[in-house]
């Protein structure tokens, strides 16, 4: 990516030093310009150039305001001229030299300055990378101090990298107490399980955003290795998806609620009996509204789904525990998961059906309507489908002898 011309400055070098330089092939990203002085007060012009290199034999400390800023000053030392000031010089190399010394020293030179290029421009695509990603990003050595952080993190926290970089999660986030203790240790446990893997993991986790609040985020932990494939950090990222659950849930519900009740639906009553009742015993109970398509007819389609919601809402406070659903049109159907008698279920049935008269005498569009039920109750092991048939067919007793009724499939044997 990077394009950068050399400037180097020779001041009282053999000329040997200036052919090899000649000579020496720049790498990747590189080019060379080569300006060759006697000495120091020889420099006459203003120098520039961000990436200059003086190599040099006269001790030329005093005159550094000659060269640009972060210029690279090497020493050539002898045994009649040495450096003073060692902090101010990048390098000291000792002559004398042959050919095969000078080109391994400015090889290794080159070589260095490209590292150097490299490093910076890494931990500047890290940086940029971090800065412009939306999720939280942090750094952590193998103790657990934050190293770094992006935007995103420190808005979540509420606090300033400055005030981030070398603390623990405690201090970051706020936490005292039993919460900080809980805190670290959850995170001391994420982090443990990320060094015996040796490998990324993910987990989903609850924090407490400094301006949103609770969020849930999908977290991404990673070990950080070195050179000798020891681990020393770890580095994570997490990404908010408080409302991705949201619309999931929110899926969940259209897919499985009635969308004018808010029951749940046919597909719905039909798995969550099938996930939940395991051995336990089985209740169905079908409810058909009796003269619906009248009132539809003779009051419209809002006043029928008026009655549909009155309906649901009675079957709410009846079977406030149990799993009440309509199955479309105007037929319900109640699943009551777990032991029950006839005689408790007959006194819950007797409750909706006066609760149900109440209710359509209150409203003249109504004044018609009744219930027909079926029910059909099981303490064996037999199948839904068995169960779901016996009650369809109660229910169809109840409205082929006078409707407004309920029946027990075992009253009809």
């Amino acid at each position: 990516m990077y394009q950068y011309e050399l400037n180097f400055i020779l001041i009282g070098i053999d000329a040997l030093f200036s052919d090899i330089l000649k000579e020496t092939k720049p790498l990747d990203g590189f080019t060379h310009k080569i300006k060759v002085y006697q000495k120091v007060s020889d420099i006459k012009e203003t120098l520039r150039g961000i990436n200059t290199i003086v190599i040099s034999n006269d001790d030329c400390v005093d005159a550094k305001d000659v060269f640009p800023e972060k210029t690279k000053f090497i020493f050539i030392a002898d045994k009649g001229n040495a450096a003073k000031n060692f902090e101010c010089w990048t390098d000291i190399w000792n002559a004398p030299f042959n050919r095969d010394v000078i080109n391994f020293k400015l090889n290794k030179l080159l070589s260095d300055i490209k590292k150097e290029k490299d490093a910076w421009f890494t931990a500047q695509y890290f940086e940029n990378l971090i800065t412009m990603i939306p999720d939280l990003v942090w750094v952590k050595d193998i103790d657990g101090r934050h190293l770094n952080v992006n935007q995103a993190f420190c808005e979540a926290v509420g606090k300033e990298r400055s005030d981030v970089r070398g603390k623990y999660h405690s201090y970051i986030w706020g936490r005292n107490g039993k919460e900080e203790r809980e805190g670290e240790r959850i995170c001391k446990e994420s982090e443990m399980a990320i060094l015996r893997a040796r490998k990324a993991l993910h987990s989903d986790e609850i924090i407490k955003h400094y301006k949103k609040g609770h969020r849930e985020l999908s977290v991404l932990k990673a070990p950080v290795f070195d050179e000798n494939d020891v681990i020393v950090g770890t580095i994570g990222f997490a990404h908010d998806i408080t409302k991705e659950k949201e619309d999931q849930h929110n899926i969940l519900q259209l897919a499985y609620t009635d969308a004018l009740t808010g029951l749940s639906n046919r597909r719905y009553f039909y798995q969550c009996i099938e996930d939940n009742r395991g051995a336990q015993g089985l209740t169905i109970c079908y409810i058909d509204l009796d003269h619906f398509k009248q009132l539809n007819d003779t009051y419209g389609h809002n006043a029928g789904d008026g009655a549909i919601l009155g309906v649901a809402e009675l079957l709410r406070v009846v079977f406030a525990k149990d799993l009440t659903t309509r199955m479309g049109g105007d037929e319900f159907a109640v699943g009551i998961i777990g032991s029950l008698t006839k005689k408790e279920m007959d006194e819950r049935i007797v409750y909706l059906e006066n609760k149900g008269r109440e209710m359509f005498a209150s409203e003249v569009s109504m004044k018609n309507l009744s219930m027909s039920i079926g029910i059909s109750s099981v303490s064996s092991d037999k199948s839904m489908e068995t169960l779901l048939i016996e009650g369809d067919n109660a229910l169809y007793y109840s409205k082929e002898h006078g409707r407004a009724r309920h029946t027990f499939f075992e009253d009809m044997q």
